[in-house]
């Protein structure tokens, strides 16, 4: 077992400097030493660094002792563009989808309640009411659209959002929008067919005269035919909606950089798709390819 507690960094440079020399640190006392080597099987060392890969060794984790780099890798998951302002949850599954230390859970919460951004409220602005989903057993099958806005106008003259979920993998794809007319709408949802191809369903909570708006435009641009639905009895299931974390997020992240908002809607996206969003289910990420993302090595 690794040691917790104000003993845990100690513990991991005793650890790293067995599985790099295969003798015990100086300060390892006898009685610790069957501990030490237990432990160590739980760490690789490569390239002159200490990973933690866990008791399955499917893990890859950076291990981190200094206090400097504990709080670089909070700032980074936490408080910039792809990770910034996260609550507790999130930027936990964050740093640990990377990093190891001992006393990680209690850092975050730390972090999280000394953040004085974080304890601003906003409202979420969202143009159409929560979603009623359908059931459904396979990526990309049904997905929903959300609209928010009006936000300040971008440097690029966007004004509002369309976000797209798909219901199996809460899988997001979140653009811009200059104005909420069909004919703008239908081609942010155009562009997003060219990368992940149609759905069989798009589920939008909007009147009946603007969704057949919508599939006219799709139909002339497309060729598809009453992809759009709105939501029926039938289809109510509040468990599966877009989680209003990400309408939160998103709206205080607009209230934040009023004029460039626009720039960092990838960002976002990427930063909720890596996200176990519903522990212990695997993130949206892995869910739509069936694998984990290929993340650059840290220096």
């Amino acid at each position: 077992m690794v040691r917790s507690g104000k003993n845990g960094d100690l513990h991991l440079k005793q650890i790293a400097y067995y599985k790099r020399t295969g003798e015990y640190h100086p300060t390892t006392l006898p009685s610790e030493r069957s501990g030490i080597r237990r432990a160590a099987k739980k760490f690789i060392f490569k390239e002159k660094k200490l990973f933690y890969v866990g008791k399955d060794r499917k893990q890859n984790r950076l291990v981190i002792v200094s206090e400097e780099e504990k709080k670089k890798v909070l700032r980074e998951c936490h408080e910039n563009d792809t990770g910034a302002h996260h609550g507790i949850s999130r930027t936990l599954t964050l740093v640990e989808s990377n990093y190891y230390w001992t006393s990680v859970t209690n850092d975050v919460k730390q972090w999280v309640y000394a953040c004085q951004h974080c304890q601003v409220a906003k409202n979420t602005v969202i143009l159409a009411p929560k979603q009623h989903l359908l059931k459904v057993e396979n990526p990309w099958s049904i997905v929903t659209v959300d609209l928010m806005g009006p936000f300040h106008a971008s440097n690029r003259s966007h004004v509002y959002t369309i976000i797209m979920t798909d219901l199996f993998t809460k899988w997001v794809v979140i653009l811009p929008l200059c104005d909420v007319s069909a004919s703008e709408i239908s081609k942010a949802i155009i562009n997003i067919f060219f990368l992940y191809g149609p759905p069989q369903k798009i589920i939008m909570d909007q009147r009946e005269e603007f969704i057949h708006e919508i599939n006219v435009e799709l139909c002339g641009l497309f060729g598809t035919k009453q992809i759009v639905i709105s939501p029926t009895s039938q289809t109510i299931n509040p468990t599966e909606s877009t989680p209003s974390t990400i309408k939160a997020f998103l709206s205080k992240h607009c209230a934040d950089h009023p004029n460039n908002w626009d720039d960092h809607l990838s960002a976002i996206s990427f930063a909720f798709n890596v996200t176990h969003l519903e522990p212990p289910k695997n993130t949206p990420y892995f869910q739509m390819f069936n694998r984990n993302p290929y993340m650059p090595e840290t220096s």
